[in-house]
């Protein structure tokens, strides 16, 4: 099997039926979405093997190690082996985790996007995205500050998410479009409780810090996995609600803050500073998360059109 998101060659090979039908179905959920005329110049070549036969798959508990030349990642008996300078990576998967799609298929993306951003091919920005009334408003915020909560809201108001966690961009055009993952959201039990709707999808395991996290489909109609950005929105956990400009200087130092140990060691200067090249505002987010998305909506009115790339 061979993949080309952003333009790059993924190829999977296995001796094992079976695995390699597991990991290709990984696959083409996980990574098939993405465009083939990225030019990315990236190759990877993932092999796929049986792992330990573990009584237990270990899901959600990941641990992932960085190495002289890559990544490893393990979960129960399955571990992955990323070589980024040879391209090449290992996986040994486990049975007891091979009915498990979300763990399947962050292997998948971890032996792509790991090389793939580590090497600079992609930049990698941890962000919510959002097009509201034709303008994309990327929403900007430390862990926690409540990126998918106000995605969520913004989308039930009827805005188009393009993501409500993390986006990207090929690392040799300028970011003005950025792709994401429209498909699903992962919210914390805490932030789905405030959305009675939400109300009826049960938590399953996730690998982030708590555990567990519940599963959100956005509807058919307002998924776009790539958006146009008019400016960019950090959001301020401040209780009073308000929208306020912000000046270039402020703005870069409340991205930096704001940055993942990853973003810091992969997100160049320029491309931060490229990025920042548009109007960018303070969301104080209040405590509602619908009357945030509504001033997010008033002042998506007020901005004009920056670009002319699909929406």
């Amino acid at each position: 099997m061979r993949l080309q998101p952003f333009g790059a060659s993924l190829s999977i090979t296995s001796a094992d039926r079976d695995a390699l039908a597991t990991v290709k179905a990984a696959a083409s959920a996980a990574l098939a979405r993405y465009p083939v005329d990225g030019q990315l110049d990236l190759r990877v070549a993932l092999h796929v093997s049986n792992g330990a036969p573990d009584a237990s798959p270990g899901w959600p508990k990941v641990q992932t190690t960085r190495t002289p030349t890559g990544i490893e990642v393990a979960c129960g008996g399955t571990t992955l082996v990323s070589n980024h300078r040879a391209g090449t990576a290992e996986l040994r998967l486990s049975p007891c985790i091979a009915d498990t799609s979300d763990a399947v298929r962050m292997f998948v993306e971890a032996a792509f996007w790991s090389p793939a951003i580590d090497g600079r091919h992609l930049m990698a920005v941890h962000s919510g995205l959002v097009v509201i009334n034709g303008r994309g408003l990327l929403l900007r915020g430390q862990s926690g500050a409540g990126k998918s909560t106000l995605s969520y809201a913004c989308v039930r108001r009827g805005a188009k998410l393009v993501s409500d966690d993390w986006v990207y961009a090929p690392a040799h055009v300028v970011p003005d479009t950025l792709w994401g993952y429209p498909w699903r959201m992962w919210m914390t039990t805490d932030a789905a409780a405030r959305f009675t709707e939400l109300g009826a999808i049960d938590p399953v395991a996730h690998p982030g810090a708590d555990r567990i996290k519940v599963p959100v489909i956005p509807p058919v109609h307002q998924r776009r996995s790539r958006a146009t950005v008019d400016a960019i929105v950090m959001i301020d956990p401040d209780r009073r609600l308000g929208v306020e400009p912000l000046e270039p200087l402020a703005a870069r130092r409340r991205f930096d803050v704001s940055a993942l140990d990853s973003e810091l060691d992969s997100l160049p200067d320029e491309f931060v500073g490229r990025l920042l090249d548009r109007p960018c505002f303070t969301l104080r987010r209040g405590t509602d998360p619908n009357e945030a998305a509504g001033a997010l909506a008033q002042l998506a009115g007020r901005l004009p059109a920056r670009l002319n790339t699909s929406r």
